[in-house]
């Protein structure tokens, strides 16, 4: 397993639950960046319901961790064997909010070493609801003893303060996806978007859902509000993604036999430009969740967005009314007064999208580097700062 070069780069190892496609930009992007050297490292290759797909090499120096599994009844436990040579070269290291086993290995061995941690979170308020006490608490001990901490936005944050009491040591690392690559859908020809939308039989507007289909991401939700919609508003619906709600959802709509719809099914994310340019609106109606790459996504692709207040980008990425739409989290009603809105003019839709090209202009690749970089800067002088302090 390589670890780092010699040289007098300072030495940053990152321990990342899953490889996912969406934070391979941002690392490609810190790997690249003079005087750093960065090792990655993740807990598994992905989440099983994932169907992501990569190649060997990425553009960054990463590994999948070797892991040994034991399963109970509570799931299957990770070990591992070298965890210490893990850290043994490196001069700070960057941990998620994850309680695997890896995780919790590497943080107990850097605290016996002295090393500085900059942990790197995602959790809000909402995301405590169902957790244990024990892991609630736990989390917020692990909050508390870090020499940093990264969040994405204003939900995390606050999340943060709550646990720690504390916010001189709490940095943004805005959630990215590559804009310039989902921009393309701008670009793609009316042609070519009809003879698409004619092949899937969708007629109108496109009502489209981006995610996976499970209970939290609220479809429940917008089932009901599409029976709430006015008669008036004629639209087609595209979903595109996967999961155990999906037949379920086919049926029902067959049964309702008032939109056109299409599944996409899974969607290899090279080709997502192509259905986000089939949309008119998004829609993310989910109860929970901590972010919500499709708001980046959609705002990127040219396509004004919908999402519930369990969506953590809203906070941040939408300015209710001007820059896209935001409905009480299970609220069907107003879910179906929101679609409403955005179908009663094409003209509103453009504006909205003016309004959030000008707050996406700040979530670039670019931008989260230098943040990241600088959180680990300050991480870095401060962890020696109170070292020293500590010996005086």
């Amino acid at each position: 397993m390589e670890m780092f070069s010699e040289s007098n780069d300072l030495r940053v190892l990152v321990l990342h639950n899953t490889l996912s496609p969406y934070r391979i930009p941002l690392f490609r992007a810190l790997s690249q960046s003079r005087g750093y050297q960065f090792k990655f490292l993740f807990s598994s290759r992905q989440i099983d319901e994932h169907k992501w797909q990569f190649d060997k090499d990425l553009g960054f120096n990463y590994d999948i961790l070797p892991t040994k599994q034991m399963r109970t009844s509570q799931g299957t436990l990770y070990f591992l064997k070298d965890i210490r040579m893990l850290a043994k070269h490196c001069d700070l290291v960057v941990l998620s909010d994850h309680l695997n086993i890896p995780e919790l290995a590497l943080q107990s061995y850097t605290s016996l070493k002295g090393l500085p941690k900059l942990r790197w979170l995602e959790l809000t308020k909402d995301s405590l609801a169902e957790m244990p006490r024990i892991k609630i608490t736990l989390k917020a001990l692990l909050n508390r003893v870090s020499d940093g901490i990264l969040v994405p936005g204003s939900a995390a944050k606050e999340y943060v303060l709550a646990t720690t009491h504390r916010g001189d040591n709490i940095y943004f690392c805005n959630n990215v996806v590559d804009n310039e690559f989902f921009a393309k859908a701008r670009s793609i020809s009316q042609e070519q978007k009809s003879a698409l939308k004619k092949k899937f039989g969708l007629t109108g507007p496109v009502v489209a859902y981006f995610g996976q289909f499970i209970e939290r991401k609220g479809l429940k939700v917008l089932m009901e509000a599409l029976d709430l919609v006015d008669h008036k508003y004629q639209f087609s619906l595209l979903f595109v993604g996967d999961g155990q709600l999906k037949e379920g959802l086919r049926n029902r709509l067959n049964k309702i036999k008032r939109f056109p719809f299409h599944f996409a099914g899974y969607i290899d994310p090279d080709n997502l430009p192509l259905y986000y340019a089939l949309s008119d609106l998004t829609v993310l109606p989910s109860y929970l969740d901590i972010w919500g790459m499709v708001v980046n996504e959609s705002i990127a692709a040219g396509v004004p967005v919908i999402c519930s207040t369990g969506v953590g980008a809203g906070r941040d990425l939408i300015a209710p009314g001007k820059s896209g739409l935001i409905f009480e989290k299970g609220n069907s009603r107003e879910l179906a007064s929101a679609i409403e809105t955005m179908l009663s003019s094409k003209k509103l839709r453009e504006g909205m999208v003016k309004e959030a090209d000008k707050i996406l202009a700040d979530y670039t690749i670019d931008r989260a580097r230098d943040q990241f970089l600088d959180a680990i800067d300050r991480t870095y002088a401060d962890a020696g700062r109170f070292k020293d302090e500590f010996k005086e």
